[in-house]
């Protein structure tokens, strides 16, 4: 299979299986699942695959900023998210590429970048309030699911393109531009109010400690560790993070049971 095929008919194929789990367990878990690199984390096969590792291993550095700036996207839209969803998306998205220019100007090491990515995340939980449960998923309009694939996939093809003249850490920091979870939080927030779209981006934000985890593997494996193995142990430690998390998401959400019982 040649690389275009893998990226036609692999990105879609992960954008629905995302979609179809997210709209099974509900609000909070299915942002808890988009924490995973689903998207990013292809794009830096495909880069490596493109560019080679020592590009891939500098994107990484690109894609941990954008952690950052997932935090802050998060922050943004539940500061706003009373003001409904439009307002709440863009409040959202210049928190994102706010921090995201910063991050990328003042171009810090890996090891910082995962640090200040760590104490975002916290942050993040600490602004976003927790749900006490998910709640009966409503019908999905007839777009939602093709228009969510399509716009993954131009953006794996867009990001892959033009790695050239973005350069690696922009590369990578475009590739982590939450287009999953932002879509997830719009809808819930669209159908069930503006709590519901906030408990998806606490999940996502709860979940990125693990592509904080995946992409600290490949900054610092690609290179020492052949591909192969380097993307296996990120994978490994990214879903060994994800699974503690699931077990701090859960916890929350029976301390936010508790609480409004």
């Amino acid at each position: 299979m040649t690389l275009a095929a893998i990226k036609l008919f692999v990105t879609p194929l992960i954008m629905l299986l995302a979609t179809m789990a997210s709209r099974r367990w509900g609000d909070a878990i299915g942002g808890w699942l988009v924490g995973l690199p689903v998207v990013s984390g292809p794009v830096s096969v495909y880069l490596t695959i493109e560019r080679g590792p020592d590009f891939a291993a500098l994107a990484a550095a690109g894609s941990v900023s954008g952690v950052v700036s997932q935090a802050a996207f998060c922050m943004g839209y539940a500061f706003v998210a009373s003001h409904g969803v439009a307002a709440a998306l863009a409040a959202a998205t210049l928190g994102y590429v706010g921090f995201g220019l910063v991050t990328t100007a003042l171009a810090p090491p890996l090891a910082a970048l995962m640090v200040a990515a760590a104490a975002m995340l916290f942050l993040a939980r600490a602004v976003l309030p927790a749900a006490a449960g998910a709640s009966a998923l409503a019908p999905a309009p007839h777009w939602d699911l093709p228009a969510r694939i399509v716009v993954a996939t131009v953006l794996v093809f867009a990001v892959t393109l033009f790695a050239g003249a973005l350069g690696p850490r922009v590369s990578g920091l475009s590739a982590s531009y939450p287009i999953i979870g932002g879509a997830i939080a719009a809808f819930a927030h669209a159908v069930r109010g503006p709590r519901a779209g906030v408990a998806a981006l606490r999940g996502m934000a709860s979940a990125l400690f693990g592509f904080i985890a995946f992409f600290g593997v490949i900054g610092y494996g690609l290179g020492p560790l052949a591909p192969l193995p380097a993307y296996g142990l990120a994978l490994a430690m990214a879903l060994a993070t994800q699974g503690l998390t699931l077990l701090w998401l859960r916890g929350d959400a029976r301390r936010a049971a508790r609480v409004g019982g």
